[in-house]
């Protein structure tokens, strides 16, 4: 009944749904219900450092996750039926849709990296050994599978651009909005910023079970730090950073205008969902909701 509810919220509010649709599918996870009107059937659980195995599509109309074993579907949002079953090996550790949604790309647990074409669904298998990548505009960012380097790619010849070896115990990487920056996350709680025009790093002390990510739109990176939400931005030659929340949420996600932002909190069996909104760039609760595990 409770994933049943979820689903009704979701398709009533439609203009949202990317600023919700990981929330929902997080929340059934830490509850550990499958719904079968969000997805069907059983679902992998998400690797909860990253949240990476879910990707809502650039036009809002697709949402790509696991589905039964070993594939990756391809839902309707409007209707949450699956339309496309894409077979990898195991849970996908990383979804992205990339140039204009013409490509989804997806590493499995074989460290493999594939893509679909969008319009005939033909698959090809591009790198493997790789633990993460991200995509920015004709570039190709990957993480090797020993945690150590990470590699540019040109993406249309597959050539080398340039590679980065400064850190070790790396788990995830990103992209920033403008690609100026790639950010990643290593095994000891620290998150790394590498200024790859000017070859130049900084880094922030953060802690280990909480993510990092951007502002959808600025060049700001997002954090939890000594128990509380930080924003640090980048946009100067010193990054300018400020607390954001008094706690440290469990996961946070942001709607694609970097207006609102949705965080979730797991505590003592309860799971708090809190919708908040960005009023003079700082944040103030909308609405919240919880509910027992």
């Amino acid at each position: 009944l409770l994933a049943q509810d979820i689903a009704t919220r979701i398709k009533a509010t439609s203009a949202n749904l990317q600023q919700l649709a990981w929330g929902v599918i997080e929340a059934l996870v830490d509850l550990r219900i499958p719904s079968p009107e969000i997805l069907c059937c059983p679902f992998a659980f998400f690797n909860p450092i990253t949240n990476l195995g879910l990707a809502v599509s650039p036009d809002n109309r697709y949402l790509a996750g696991p589905w039964r074993d070993d594939t990756v579907c391809i839902f309707e949002t409007d209707s949450m039926e699956c339309r496309v079953v894409l077979k990898i090996v195991g849970e996908p550790q990383r979804i992205q849709w990339i140039l204009n949604q013409s490509l989804i790309a997806i590493i499995d647990e074989l460290d493999e990296l594939r893509m679909w074409n969008t319009t005939d669904w033909s698959g090809v298998s591009v790198m493997d050994e790789l633990l993460d990548f991200s995509f920015w505009n004709g570039t190709l960012a990957t993480l090797s599978i020993d945690h150590t380097r990470v590699q540019l790619w040109d993406f249309e010849t597959l050539e080398l651009v340039t590679s980065m070896t400064e850190f070790s115990g790396i788990e995830v990487i990103d992209w920033s909005p403008s690609g100026r920056f790639i950010a990643g996350k290593t095994s000891n709680r620290m998150i790394f910023v590498w200024n790859r025009a000017a070859d130049t790093f900084q880094t922030f002390d953060t802690e280990w079970q909480t993510p990092f990510l951007w502002h959808p739109i600025r060049d700001c990176i997002i954090f939890c730090s000594e128990s509380e939400l930080r924003m640090c931005c980048l946009e100067t030659d010193e990054p300018v950073c400020t607390i954001k929340l008094s706690t440290c949420p469990y996961r946070i996600s942001w709607h694609p205008n970097g207006a609102e932002a949705v965080t979730y909190d797991s505590a003592q069996g309860i799971t708090f969902s809190k919708e908040l909104s960005s009023d003079n760039g700082e944040l103030r609760l909308v609405q919240a909701m919880s509910f027992l595990i």
